[in-house]
């Protein structure tokens, strides 16, 4: 994978974390994990 690719699931992700915490999902643990778990939920 290439730095922009990373770059861009990465931006995906934080994305898509804030539309979640918007809909009042509530992160816990590290930023790592909750980046794991909103692009999974995607």
């Amino acid at each position: 994978m290439t730095e922009q690719f990373l770059s861009r699931e990465e931006a995906e992700a934080r994305r898509i974390m804030g539309i979640q915490q918007e809909l009042g999902i509530r992160f816990h643990g590290s930023e790592d994990a909750d980046l794991k778990r909103a692009m999974d939920l995607e």
